[in-house]
C-alpha cells in the first residue's frame, strides 16, 4: 500500500482455488479525474475501471466492454424524527408521498437503475414484494397531510445537508417544493461528523450493501444503526423480527419469508425514504475475459488477460 497512490495485490499461491486464478498481480489506483477513465482504458493505462452511469455510453462508443454487475446499492432520504418538523408523523408521511422515485432513476442512472422503496434489489432474498407499493407517489396526499399537520404551504423550511454537490439533492428540493416544503441545500465537507452524531434534520445517504441481509436491516432500522439518522428510534416490532431472522437457519425452507417479514417491519421506519437502486458498472478492455456476476463483489475466478 502506498497511501493516496496505489495498492499492489499479488496472487496467493496457497489460496484454496489458486488454479482458477490466472492473474498474478492487480494494481489498484484512484483516477484523479473521472473524465480520464475511458481514455485511460483505450490507451492501456488501465485494463479495468469503475464507471459512473454517465460514462457508460462513452465507454461503449470507445469499443470497451461495459460490465453491469448486480449490486446492493440503494439511495435514500434520511430524516431525523427527533427534530421538528419530523417529530410529526404526518410530515414524515408527506415526504414519503411527495417522493417520486422514478424521477431519480430517469435523471441519475442513465437507464441502469431502478426505483425502490427498500435497501434490497428486486429478486434478492430479502426484498419484500408485499412492500413494493408502500407509500406510492401521491403529491396531492402529501399536501393534504401537511395541511392536517397544521402547516401552510411554504411554512416548513429545511436545510438539506450533504457532503458534496449531488444532483439528487436538487431533485429532493424540487419534489418537496411541489408540495409546499422549502429546502435549502447546504454542503458540508465534514458532513459525516454531524450525520453519524445524529445532529442533522435532513440529509441524503446510500448503502453499498452487506453480505448479511440481517446486518443491512439493523444498520438502517436498528436503534444503533449507523444509517439510522433517528437513533435510538426503531419501528415497532423490529427487534423481534430481526431476532427471528437470526434464529432461523439460512437453509430453512421458511428463511426467505422470515427475512422478508423483517424487511416489511423495517420499512415502517419513519427515518428513511428510499429512492433508487443501481448496479455496479465497470468497463474493461477486450483483453480481459468475462467476469463472474457475483453480486456486489469483483470476482477474478477464471478471469484471464490476453486469452
Amino acid at each position: 500500500l502506498i497511501p493516496g497512490t496505489k495498492v499492489l495485490l499479488k496472487k496467493n499461491p496457497n489460496y484454496w482455488d489458486a488454479k482458477n486464478i490466472h492473474i498474478d498481480n492487480v494494481e489498484l489506483v484512484s483516477a484523479p479525474d473521472k473524465a480520464t477513465v475511458v481514455s485511460g482504458l483505450q490507451t492501456g493505462v488501465y485494463n479495468f475501471a469503475d464507471l459512473a452511469p454517465s460514462q457508460a455510453k462513452a465507454a461503449k462508443a470507445a469499443g470497451l466492454d461495459v460490465f453491469v454487475q448486480p449490486g446492493f446499492n440503494a439511495s435514500n432520504i434520511s430524516l431525523n424524527i427527533n427534530k421538528a418538523p419530523f417529530n410529526n408523523p404526518k410530515v414524515v408521511d408527506a415526504v414519503r408521498y411527495a417522493t417520486n422515485q422514478q424521477e431519480f432513476v430517469d435523471k441519475l442512472t442513465f437507464g441502469y437503475g431502478k426505483a425502490t422503496n427498500q435497501p434490497f434489489p428486486p429478486g434478492y432474498v430479502a426484498y419484500d414484494p408485499q412492500s413494493a407499493k408502500l407509500f406510492a407517489y401521491d403529491p396531492a396526499k402529501a399536501k393534504q397531510l401537511l395541511e392536517q399537520a397544521g402547516y401552510k404551504p411554504g411554512q416548513i423550511k429545511l436545510d438539506l445537508v450533504i457532503m458534496a454537490e449531488d444532483p439528487a439533492a436538487e431533485i429532493v428540493q424540487s419534489q418537496l417544493a411541489a408540495v409546499g416544503i422549502t429546502v435549502t441545500i447546504k454542503i458540508n465537507k465534514n458532513w459525516a461528523t454531524p450525520f453519524f452524531a445524529k445532529d442533522l434534520t435532513l440529509s441524503l445517504y446510500g448503502t453499498t450493501g452487506r453480505d448479511s441481509a440481517a446486518q443491512t436491516l439493523t444498520a438502517h432500522f436498528g436503534p444503533n444503526g449507523p444509517l439510522n439518522l433517528s437513533s435510538p428510534y426503531e419501528p415497532d416490532g423490529f427487534e423481534d423480527a430481526i431476532a427471528k431472522v437470526r434464529q432461523t437457519p439460512l437453509d430453512a425452507p421458511d428463511y426467505p419469508q422470515v427475512l422478508q417479514a423483517a424487511t416489511r417491519v423495517g420499512l415502517q421506519s419513519k427515518a428513511l425514504v428510499f429512492t433508487y437502486s443501481s448496479p455496479n458498472l465497470f468497463a474493461k478492455n477486450k483483453a480481459i475475459s468475462a467476469l463472474p456476476a457475483n453480486p456486489a463483489h469483483i470476482d477474478w475466478t477464471g478471469v484471464t488477460i490476453g486469452g
